[in-house]
């Protein structure tokens, strides 16, 4: 049974958020892509033979789907505490803060002193991180499955859905993680 290939449908996914001590089992997710990893080369000349060195490794981005559902899980759980997080304006969509003032209406922006609560919050290195890790388990029908670990995971890009009509297919949200660094293991459960 261990030639057989493994099922792409036979995964679970985890997430560390903020200072958890464990992680949060996803179950509303529509597909995960890990992240490829590159490595990058350079050619020199020794006395007229070329030679391949390896310079460094490269960890891709992983990209996963969530679904949207009406208990709003992926906003309510991670996209806006994020945003919360790394941003002054914390609503995670509009840069208006949470009492819908961005500041921007009463004050003349053009003033050397202008002040305003939107914008990038810098994080102590310590608490740097808002996702710790992300965990894909792609389980064997055997007892042990591989274990893919993504660390110190920031968000790059979320794309929503496209509302159609014509269309009955469930929405989701596109959410593209950069990790620092992957570590892939093999488990017995």
């Amino acid at each position: 049974m261990l030639s057989v290939p493994r099922f792409k449908f036979n995964f679970q996914m985890s997430m560390e958020l903020g200072n958890n001590t464990s992680d949060r089992i996803f179950e509303k997710i529509k597909d995960v892509s890990l992240p490829d990893i590159s490595f990058e080369t350079q050619i020199i000349n020794q006395y007229n033979i070329k030679r391949v060195v390896q310079t460094k490794m490269n960890y891709g981005e992983c990209t996963i789907s969530f679904y949207d559902t009406f208990d709003n899980d992926f906003m309510d759980n991670v996209f806006k505490p994020y945003t919360e997080r790394y941003y002054n304006s914390g609503t995670g969509i509009s840069p208006m803060s949470n009492n819908g003032d961005s500041g921007f209406e009463t004050n003349n922006v053009t003033l050397p002193n202008f002040e305003t609560d939107i914008g990038y919050t810098p994080m102590p290195s310590v608490d740097k991180y808002f996702i710790p890790s992300i965990t894909v388990s792609n389980l064997q029908p055997t007892d042990s499955f591989r274990k893919t670990k993504m660390r110190n995971c920031m968000i790059t890009s979320m794309t929503t859905d496209t509302l159609s009509y014509s269309d009955s297919e469930l929405c989701s949200f596109t959410v593209t993680f950069q990790p620092e660094r992957v570590e892939v293991q093999n488990d017995s459960r």
